[in-house]
């Protein structure tokens, strides 16, 4: 069996390419200038054309007379805003004083109040204002949130103080002296009094005395 023969194909031919030369040079050729850009006019000044100024001074004066108008509005808002806020304040202050001023009087007549209550129960003290003296921090606990007075609880606050301080009551009453037994009488003797008075004896002559007597009376 024979043995298959492989064909490697052939490399195509190359064309011969041509050296380029290079085109001489000038030496007296002048050189290329660079490109300029020239500048773009700008805006036209507004002051340079008389009309035009005076339009634009116009306008500048138009805007500073609604600007001041602003401002002065704005200045005008806030004085009427700080009146109102002042007159506000000074209502409130004067409510807030009154109020106060209701309230001291209020706790003025209370504590009258308690005082005299207190002076009315203290009866078994020497002196009624001492009980008042040792006790006055304790008048304003004495009134209710009513206004009421709170009669036991000075019962208890005196009788507390008297505990304390005993020499502030009154003295006990000293106890009426007895009365002396009256002296027994002695029984009478009779022996006395029969020797005192005897019995007389009946003579004629009280006999007839005595007769006389009954027939003169009808007796």
């Amino acid at each position: 069996m024979s043995t298959p023969i492989e064909l490697t194909p052939a490399a195509p031919e190359q064309e011969p390419v041509e050296p380029v030369t290079p085109a001489p040079v000038d030496p007296q050729a002048p050189e290329p200038e660079e490109p300029t850009t020239e500048p773009q006019a700008g805006p036209t000044d507004p002051w340079a054309d008389p009309d035009v100024a005076r339009r634009e001074i116009e306008k500048l004066r138009r805007e500073a007379a609604a600007s001041r108008t602003k401002a002065k509005d704005r200045d005008t808002l806030a004085a009427k805003v700080a009146e109102y806020e002042r007159a506000q304040l000074s209502e409130q202050e004067r409510l807030q004083a009154e109020l106060a001023e209701a309230r001291q009087q209020s706790q003025a007549l209370q504590t009258r109040t308690a005082r005299a209550e207190l002076r009315a129960a203290a009866g078994e003290f020497k002196d009624p204002e001492d009980a008042v003296a040792y006790l006055k921090d304790r008048l304003g606990s004495y009134v209710d949130a009513q206004g009421e007075i709170d009669e036991a609880q000075i019962a208890v606050d005196l009788a507390d103080l008297v505990e304390r301080k005993p020499h502030l009551a009154k003295a006990a009453p000293a106890a009426p002296p007895a009365e002396p037994a009256s002296p027994r009488r002695p029984a009478p003797d009779r022996t006395q009094a029969a020797g005192a008075n005897p019995t007389r004896t009946s003579t004629p002559g009280d006999e007839f005395a005595e007769w006389f007597t009954n027939a003169a009376f009808g007796r």
